[in-house]
């Protein structure tokens, strides 16, 4: 089965269990729980008395999801100087001539936090 994805994700010939999947983030609807409960009581004591009362008990829980964002090969590495690269890595990179390397980042740190 082939699962195509995007230009930025690529393709998936077997299935991927960490693929991108951009309908994970799209909400055609919101997601709403609501809770409304609400009475009133009125009883007659006298014909000169009254007891009256109101209850209303309101909740609303709302899911919302919101879109990550992608820097498409806007981040570039130092190779040489970056103290964050993995010692290995750098020699690779730096066997095959490349000084610079350039990344992209996607930023799903605010969906997953909420």
């Amino acid at each position: 089965m082939v699962h195509s994805n995007s230009f930025a994700f690529g393709n998936s010939p077997d299935g991927c269990q960490f693929c991108f999947n951009g309908e994970d983030y799209e909400n055609y609807s919101l997601g709403v729980k609501k809770v409304n409960v609400g009475s009133t009581l009125r009883f007659d004591l006298t014909n000169n008395i009254s007891f009256n009362s109101d209850f209303k008990y309101l909740r609303s829980d709302v899911v919302q999801q919101f879109q990550p964002s992608f820097r498409f090969g806007s981040i570039n590495v130092d190779v040489e100087d970056n103290a964050f690269l993995d010692a290995g890595l750098r020699q690779t990179l730096l066997d095959v001539g490349q000084t610079n390397a350039g990344m992209a980042k996607f930023l799903n740190s605010l969906v997953t936090a909420l």
